[in-house]
């Protein structure tokens, strides 16, 4: 379990990893952080319109 501030610097240094992917990173483990999700179920979220 991390804490609110280590969960901050982890969605802040996932969004270098790049252009398109650091911000899919950022919000897959923004999910996991604060919704309690497990990996496999943040991973297979989509968008609306988006498949």
């Amino acid at each position: 379990m991390v804490n609110p501030q280590q969960a901050r610097e982890l969605l802040t240094a996932v969004t270098y990893v790049g252009r398109s992917r650091g911000p899919m990173l950022a919000a897959m483990f923004a999910f996991m952080y604060f919704g309690g999700l497990r990996p496999a179920e943040a991973a297979g979220l989509r968008q609306k319109g988006a498949c």
